[in-house]
């Protein structure tokens, strides 16, 4: 099913290796909030262009709306939540602390089960970008963790 990641496959079968490489986008596109998602649908038409074989992935706290407004952009475009779930379940608001549990857990994915397939992938990623900047500030600060990831 899909690529073969997550628990549809079966015990101890490799992924299936994607088309071309694997970019992995991390930003806040879907609310929708205009910046965000300009920033983003730049990335993917870029993407697009030039590596069109290429398996892309948003990782956002809101997948469902980002993939319905931007999924259009990337022909093989797909959107996650991996890494703000994994700032969300951080036992702590300290952004050090919020730091160092996503670190450990994308390290260790024994800590975060509910989220093994989306660590999973980070660990094959070939490219990650960090697109956009300003959900990353005091305001909000579980966020530092989209970095440690």
């Amino acid at each position: 099913m899909g690529n073969g990641v997550g628990w549809f496959r079966p015990a101890g079968a490799a992924p299936s290796a994607p088309a071309g490489r694997v970019h992995y986008l991390v930003g806040p596109s879907g609310y929708p909030n205009f910046g965000d998602e300009l920033i983003a649908a730049t990335w993917l038409r870029y993407l697009a262009r030039t590596e069109p074989d290429a398996e892309v992935w948003l990782d956002t706290h809101s997948p469902g709306p980002a993939q319905l407004l931007l999924g259009d952009l990337h022909p093989r475009l797909r959107c996650t939540d991996t890494l703000w779930r994994l700032c969300g379940e951080a036992p702590s608001d300290e952004p050090g602390e919020v730091a160092e549990w996503v670190r450990a857990a994308v390290a260790d994915p024994g800590l975060a089960p509910r989220w093994d397939a989306g660590i999973d992938l980070l660990g094959r990623t070939d490219v990650l970008h960090v697109i956009g900047g300003g959900y990353l500030n005091a305001l909000w600060p579980r966020h530092i963790g989209l970095l440690a990831g």
